[in-house]
């Protein structure tokens, strides 16, 4: 009976499926199988054969943000700069100089990586050096890994090759070439000698210089312009103290002048010191010879008439003694003995010397005021000589900070050179290459990993074939399918 193209559907399959229609299958579906089978288990064979005879060397470096002896500079080294972090930019400049292209084919021709010319590339005419060396280059990347290890400053390199002395071989000189190749890209050539000659020409400027400060000096008759002005001013400032004090003493003195002579112009120049009435005696002495001749008289009337003549003669002398009495009343004699007026005297002497006082101020102040202009002016004159002469300090200043510079970067790039002469970088193998002694794979446990690959893969072929079969292969197929008996199958006879 031939198998009709028609396929019940899949949930019309009952889940038990018998032994005899596994083998069935088995039978059925054995091309598929065999084919499946072999071609698993022959590319194990090939993969055990090829990936048992690959040895893999592996080494590290380490990578430092810095040389290992920061301690060996010119200058003071801070503990931020000893342990600065090495960033992931530094990590993938290394890696990129160990796979750069030139450095890898330096490793070829150093190793002998190139292979001579085979039958075919010598028909092909593909024998040209340039070629051969590019295509074990290739080679030699595709089985070179270089990868930084997570959380670390190290970088692994491993290389897979057929020998294991040939593996290590490779590495070494690969690790050998980095080096060279990391110092001469850091490291910049004549460094030293243009910072030599840098230096050399500050310092000629520095002498030129200094031999101008010294013509300055002599030529404008300075020391030291700057202290001499500062002296100057200070001495200027001192004048003017003394010039403001003095005009506020000619203001005074001017003053007590116009108020002593207010004084004087009120005080009289001399005064009373004797004040005497000289006819007191003269009227007591009239007096008495009144008295004296009124008692003559009563003696004469007391023996005489008043008609008498010396009665009246005596008459007429005390007539005449009272009408003197009566004329000295009438105009006394005074004395009156005058002096100078010791006020007066030494209100005049106090004039007298703030007028002196006043013209000695006034001729202070003038010197002063002259003074005065005298340091302004020669303040300036050195302010001037200053400026000139400060212009040639900074410049020197800055030729000596410029010297100083370019001597330490010299230093530092001498002793870069040395480092870098003796391979002191900031990179270190942290670990030479080894040399493998097994390879990376193990034959036995390609094969056995190859035989259940192989059988799982063609177990699932079959049923992946079998899922995508639409046709009949037994009467119960068709029963199933049709739901009516069958009574007779024919077998194909081709199956």
């Amino acid at each position: 009976m031939e198998e009709l193209a028609i396929r019940p559907p899949v949930n019309q399959h009952s889940f038990s499926v018998p032994t005899r229609e596994l083998i069935a299958i088995g039978f059925r579906r054995k091309r598929l199988i065999v084919t499946v089978f072999s071609g698993i288990l022959l590319g194990a064979t090939l993969c055990a054969f090829f990936l048992s005879r690959q040895y893999k060397s592996t080494m590290e470096i380490l990578v430092n943000h810095q040389r290992l002896d920061p301690v060996v500079t010119t200058q003071a080294v801070t503990g931020e700069a000893v342990h600065s972090e090495v960033t992931e930019e530094d990590m993938n400049t290394e890696v990129q100089l160990i796979t750069s292209r030139d450095l890898l084919e330096q490793v070829v021709v150093a190793c002998g990586l190139v292979k001579p010319p085979g039958l075919l590339a010598r028909i092909l005419r593909k024998t040209q050096p340039e070629l051969r060396l590019a295509r074990a280059t290739d080679q030699l990347e595709s089985k070179l890994t270089v990868e930084p290890i997570k959380k670390s400053d190290i970088i692994e390199v491993t290389y897979h090759e057929s020998s294991p002395a040939l593996s290590r071989r490779v590495l070494a000189k690969l690790a050998e070439l980095y080096m060279s190749k990391h110092t001469a890209v850091h490291r910049e050539p004549g460094t030293a000698d243009f910072f030599g000659k840098q230096a050399d020409l500050y310092k000629e400027a520095i002498a030129r210089t200094q031999d101008k400060l010294q013509q300055f000096g002599q030529h404008q008759g300075t020391v030291a312009a700057h202290t001499e002005r500062d002296d100057t001013v200070q001495k200027a400032n001192e004048f003017e103290a003394n010039l403001r004090q003095t005009k506020a003493s000619i203001a005074e003195a001017r003053q007590r002048i116009s108020m002593l002579e207010r004084q004087i112009s009120s005080t009289p120049h001399r005064m009373v010191t004797l004040d005497r009435n000289e006819d007191s005696q003269l009227l007591t002495g009239l007096r008495q010879q009144l008295t004296t001749l009124q008692l003559q008289r009563s003696e004469l009337l007391a023996k005489f008439e008043p008609t008498y003549r010396p009665v009246k003669d005596l008459d007429v002398r005390i007539s005449q003694v009272q009408q003197a009495i009566v004329d000295e009343e009438k105009s006394p004699l005074r004395q009156v003995t005058t002096d100078a007026n010791p006020t007066s005297t030494l209100l005049d002497q106090e004039l007298a010397r703030a007028h002196v006082d006043l013209s000695s101020l006034t001729a202070r102040a003038t010197s002063l005021e002259q003074s005065v202009m005298n340091y302004r002016n020669a303040a300036q004159v050195l302010n001037s000589k200053d400026i000139q002469e400060q212009a040639l300090v900074d410049d020197l200043r800055q030729q000596e900070q410029a010297y100083t510079l370019y001597l330490t970067k010299r230093d530092e790039s001498r002793i870069s050179d040395a480092l870098d002469n003796n391979h002191i970088v900031n990179v270190v193998l942290a670990e030479a290459p080894t040399l493998p002694y097994r390879p990376t794979q193990s034959a036995s446990f390609i094969m056995s990993l190859g035989l259940v690959l192989a059988m799982m893969i063609s177990l699932g072929s079959v049923c992946i074939a079998e899922y995508m079969d639409r046709s009949f292969h037994t009467p119960q197929d068709v029963e199933l399918y049709l739901s009516v008996p069958v009574f007779a199958a024919l077998p194909d006879a081709k199956n």
